[in-house]
């Protein structure tokens, strides 16, 4: 191999979940056990720790990611558990949680004085956990009695919160969940179209903006009872999982593509007439986070991310260098990763030499490979 191939070898680290600290943003890898962060302005990547006792691979084993009182809070989506960082001793600490074969366990995330609120997404209930004590209550959710029957789980989206009440729209009805995040009393709110299914929410002065995932309407709620509609252009209206979600940024709002295709914005002009808009913006997003400080993330699945830092957009890549990664995981792991993924062609990260040391190693080609989650109500019904 040589130097000027080798030192192009980088290896790309799209996230679904990150979360805000200072200067700096932590992200986990969507594909491995691999927790890191990234320096602003500069965007420069270093690798921070990964969940120990773990492989190498992490599929999307996390969807968001928060922060509070010195520590990262990691929510499950496939993963089997919550698992804290502590930023200042880089102590690793886990929550068990009940029926931990459900995959796309949580979405939505709030924090409330010492608790934190997931709200489930396949999983039919909010987890609320006790971030002194780590202990947790399932809040038991009855489904609004439009939902089909046949479904199971709460499918909320993502979620934000407004003083001591959280809002939460739901994926598969036009139904939003509000959440007394001091008394634990809920309710549902029916907006909009009866064929929107939302996929998202977040909040500007005029409200709350929620895009539906397909065949639907983006709507503009005031958080009680009056709501506007927008319809999508023609070119998006019948397009499969819209968007990534929605966030305001300013004069407009954004409605990011969860697929390859245009991602489509809301515009207010001086006279506070609004119109839609088709972006030229064809890439696919992964991640979107808009933090109180006015910070808005938004990570690609090319691991290219755009940040709006102190009132200016900037742009950078989330990759690092080959030998620190390797050098990070040890070559034992690199060489079980590579039977796991069964992978057989050469990629950025893996070439020939290194399937010909690990056959010189004689590793197990037959390493266990992770099983197959079930997604959501498959495995809640055969548990009930």
């Amino acid at each position: 191999m040589n130097n000027k191939k080798e030192k192009n070898r980088i290896v790309l680290l799209p996230a679904e979940a990150g979360a805000l600290v200072g200067d700096n943003i932590y992200f986990f890898s969507s594909e491995y056990n691999l927790l890191y962060k990234v320096h602003m302005p500069d965007f420069s990547v270093s690798i921070v720790s990964r969940i120990p006792n773990n492989k190498v691979t992490a599929s999307k084993w996390f969807r968001k990611m928060r922060y509070w009182n010195g520590k990262l809070i990691l929510i499950p989506s496939c993963a089997e558990k919550i698992w804290l960082y502590d930023l200042k001793c880089g102590e690793w600490t886990d929550i068990v949680i009940e029926h931990p074969q459900i995959a796309l366990k949580f979405w939505g995330t709030v924090f409330h004085q010492e608790h934190a609120f997931l709200f489930g997404a396949a999983y039919p209930a909010v987890l609320k956990v006790n971030l002194k004590d780590y202990s947790t209550s399932y809040l038991e959710i009855n489904c609004p009695p439009e939902q089909k029957k046949e479904e199971e789980g709460l499918f909320c989206t993502e979620a934000v919160k407004l003083e001591n009440i959280a809002f939460s729209p739901v994926s598969v009805s036009n139904h939003v969940m509000w959440l007394n995040l001091d008394t634990d009393e809920y309710g549902w709110q029916q907006i909009g179209s009866l064929g929107n299914a939302y996929c998202g929410i977040d909040r500007d002065e005029d409200g709350f903006w929620i895009p539906s995932w397909e065949h639907g309407k983006i709507v503009n709620w005031d958080g009680k009872a009056k709501w506007e509609e927008y319809e999508l252009p023609k070119e998006l209206a019948n397009r499969r999982y819209q968007f990534t979600g929605a966030v305001c940024d300013g004069n407009k709002i954004r409605f990011l593509t969860i697929q390859d295709g245009k991602s489509l914005e809301i515009r207010k002009d001086i006279s506070g007439k609004r119109k839609i808009v088709l972006t030229e913006e064809t890439k696919k997003y992964v991640h979107v986070e808009h933090y109180e400080d006015g910070t808005i993330i938004l990570m690609r699945d090319d691991a290219a991310i755009d940040v709006k830092w102190n009132g200016t957009w900037l742009k950078g890549r989330c990759g690092i260098d080959y030998k620190d990664f390797a050098a990070f995981f040890g070559g034992e792991d690199l060489w079980g990763l590579l039977a796991e993924k069964e992978i057989a062609n050469e990629t950025k990260i893996y070439e020939l030499n290194d399937y010909l040391k690990m056959v010189v190693k004689n590793q197990d080609s037959n390493t266990d490979v992770s099983k197959k989650h079930q997604v959501g109500a498959e495995i809640w019904k055969n548990i009930k």
